[in-house]
């Protein structure tokens, strides 16, 4: 149920159990103007790229604040992405994901960032990622027992 035009309600939350839990709905409709925010730009550049038209209403909970530099949204990318693609009924290969997400991350919001957070959120797991001239590689490893 979208009720009224708006275009966010966000919320943040702390407890003694997740001292950084943040939680944020995002929600874009169609008459909607733009949002500088970085979550909304997010949103926007993916539901453009997915040729969404209708709203969109979308939460992000993290335990990460946002630019602590740790790959939250690398993460929000590749989950938005994966997230659509899902919804449409569309499978994109991991490394697609992490392409796509790293090139909305640098070339439409205007991030710095690499390929490996991206990477590591549309793999999951022990990786072993190797970068070269012509593209990358990315295989899984299992973890020592000790970890």
């Amino acid at each position: 149920m979208l009720g009224r035009r708006g275009t966010c309600a966000t919320a943040s939350h702390a407890s003694a159990a997740s001292p950084a839990r943040s939680s944020a709905m995002f929600t874009r409709r169609r008459d909607d103007d733009p949002s500088d925010e970085v979550g909304f730009r997010l949103l926007e550049a993916v539901r453009a790229l997915s040729g969404v038209q209708d709203g969109v209403r979308i939460l992000v909970e993290s335990d990460l604040p946002p630019a602590t530099g740790l790959g939250g949204s690398a993460a929000a990318a590749v989950a938005l992405l994966a997230a659509f693609d899902r919804a449409l009924g569309r499978e994109t290969p991991l490394h697609s994901l992490a392409s796509e997400a790293s090139l909305l991350e640098r070339e439409i919001l205007g991030l710095r960032c690499g390929l490996q957070d991206q990477l590591c959120a549309a793999a999951g797991g022990f990786l072993d990622i190797r970068f070269f001239d012509d593209g990358f590689d990315v295989g899984h490893l299992a973890p020592p027992p000790a970890l």
